[in-house]
């Protein structure tokens, strides 16, 4: 009978642990933070040279003075590819406003980047560290890992995992720091 009850349990259980998943995955995917936190302790980024995929040259110095959106991933990472569309859609709006996307990718070949530029038509800089030296640098050991810099060099913020960057909470949040740069910058002039 102990056998029999049991077994009901159990069989009963599968439908209630079903529904529940069905139930919270949904929820939990869609969980993803619309704000940005602040990083601890602001740290300047090092120096970087790395190639586009068209052959040019991109570093750190070419976008002095500007607030930078550094976004690393690789093809192989599902949340990386999922949070590559509204990294573009940021970027369609950012850029209005100087503020620079970069896309770091990791260890992708330039051929395997060029398809899939086609198929996901981004047209920020894709930077590639194909040796993984710069990923080091910066201690990135997770996909996708975006830091936002300050217009001095500055990490104001660190996003580990998939973000809708189009959001307007977040948008807000980058816009906000190019704004106190520029109250910054004409107060100390004379």
């Amino acid at each position: 009978m102990a056998h029999a009850i049991d077994r009901l349990g159990r069989c009963l259980m599968k439908p209630i642990i079903v529904s529940l998943i069905v139930v919270l995955v949904p929820i939990v995917a869609c969980a993803t933070p619309t704000a940005l936190q602040p990083v601890p302790t602001r740290w300047k980024v090092p120096a970087f040279e790395l190639l586009d995929i068209t052959g040019t040259f991109h570093t750190l110095t070419d976008y002095r003075d500007k607030i930078l959106v550094i976004n690393f991933w690789a093809m192989w990472c599902a949340p990386c590819l999922q949070e590559m569309p509204s990294l573009q859609r940021a970027w369609s709006q950012l850029q209005r406003d100087n503020i620079q996307v970069l896309s770091i990718n990791i260890g992708d070949s330039e051929e395997d980047l060029s398809s899939f530029v086609k198929v996901f038509q981004v047209d920020f800089p894709l930077l590639m560290d194909t040796a993984m030296a710069l990923t080091r640098t910066w201690s990135v050991t997770a996909l996708p890992t975006t830091f936002v810099v300050d217009a001095r060099g500055y990490v104001v913020y660190i996003v580990i995992g998939e973000r809708q960057w189009d959001n307007p909470k977040i948008l807000e949040q980058i816009r906000r720091l190019k704004d106190s740069e520029e109250r910054n910058s004409s107060a100390t002039r004379p």
